[in-house]
């Protein structure tokens, strides 16, 4: 069956509660130092709603993870535990800085590029931050995109 249908899910406050981990600084930024000091505990986070649709969607449709995490060993190992087995657009280690919107819309076109995404017309994106939200909807010029806000904790 031809995938037509590409459903785009963060990670963080969409898929997962991982907010025992994460807080805002003053500025209302996260908190990154605090983020990656307690990376360790990626095993705790829990499984949100959106996950079980994540994990079953119908013939014709597709997922993916966009995730502005660096996508670790601990998170492989949380997803394996969980039946979570979708592609991932994530962070390729420290360095890479590139503002999460632009992480995600940059991987999610070089995937719609492969072979087996030619036949997509229609992107569903869920997100919890409205601005990751918006840049995305407007990033797939061509697409029917779908906008899915999931109010978290998490998102700002």
């Amino acid at each position: 069956m031809k995938i037509q249908t590409l459903h785009i899910f963060d990670f963080d406050g969409t898929l997962v509660d991982s907010s025992h981990r994460y807080r805002v600084k003053e500025n209302g930024k996260i908190d990154l130092e605090y983020w990656i000091e307690n990376a360790h505990k990626v095993l705790s986070d829990i499984p949100l709603p959106m996950m079980s649709f994540a994990t079953s969607l119908p013939g014709g449709h597709s997922g993916v993870i966009a995730t502005a995490r660096l996508w670790c060993t601990l998170t492989k190992v949380f997803c394996k535990r969980h039946n979570i087995n979708l592609p991932v657009i994530a962070r390729k280690g420290r360095e890479d800085c590139r503002p999460g919107a632009a992480l995600k819309i940059a991987g999610i076109k070089r995937l719609l590029n492969l072979k087996q995404y030619r036949e997509v017309k229609e992107l569903h994106i869920y997100e919890d931050n409205a601005d990751y939200l918006n840049a995305l909807m407007l990033g797939f010029p061509g697409y029917i995109c779908r906008a899915h806000f999931i109010p978290s904790n998490q998102g700002y």
